[in-house]
């Protein structure tokens, strides 16, 4: 076994068993609705205070050091790093599905929420087809 292929194996075990001992989806959830919780509230105390985002909503740090933007797409990669790390042995419930699809598409803070949410989606959906035959199985 080649280092790669060594380094790769150890990735996949670590994120095993970071979810079996942690419930590493799950604490990526949670930050994720936490990051949403602190967005929500910057958007009532600036509407209480009758002031505007100050640029562009994507550059703008509503919790944390990143732009929103970036901060959304890094929890997501870091969802999909988990699932396909662990080579598909930690996949995301229906339940965690739902905590996604809430906080991207039914309550979303932005529209750009939903339309970063929904390429997410294609992006996962279309490399899950190359990956896999024409009955879903893996190729």
């Amino acid at each position: 076994m080649d280092s790669i292929q060594h380094a790769q194996l150890s990735s996949q075990k670590a994120v095993e068993v970071l979810e079996g001992q942690v419930g590493f989806v799950q604490l990526v959830l949670n930050a994720i609705n936490l990051y949403d919780a602190h967005v929500k509230e910057s958007l009532k105390e600036l509407a209480r205070k009758s002031k505007e985002i100050p640029g562009p909503v994507q550059d703008h740090v509503f919790h944390g050091r990143a732009g929103h933007q970036a901060t959304l797409e890094k929890l997501l990669e870091l969802v999909e790093f988990i699932v396909l790390t662990s080579d598909w042995a930690v996949t995301l419930k229906t339940a965690n599905i739902d905590i996604l699809w809430q906080a991207f598409v039914s309550s979303p803070n932005f529209t750009s929420e939903q339309v970063l949410f929904l390429q997410f989606i294609n992006k996962k959906r279309s490399r899950i087809q190359k990956m896999t035959d024409s009955d879903g199985f893996p190729k």
